[in-house]
C-alpha cells in the first residue's frame, strides 16, 4: 500500500513541477511579447516624430 502512495506522491510532485514550468514559460512568453510590443511602439513613436 505504501508503495502505491509513494508512486502517487511522485506523480503529483512531477505534475506540480510540470505546472510550474508551464506557468514559468507563460510568464516568459508574456514578457517577451511585452518587450517586443514596447520596442515596436517606440519605433512607431520615433518614426512618427521624425516624419
Amino acid at each position: 500500500m505504501s508503495q502505491i502512495l509513494t508512486e502517487i506522491m511522485t506523480v503529483l510532485k512531477d505534475s506540480n513541477s510540470l505546472f510550474n514550468a508551464e506557468q514559468d514559460l507563460m510568464i516568459r512568453c508574456q514578457a517577451l511579447i511585452a518587450t517586443a510590443l514596447g520596442q515596436g511602439m517606440c519605433q512607431i513613436l520615433v518614426g512618427s516624430v521624425s516624419n
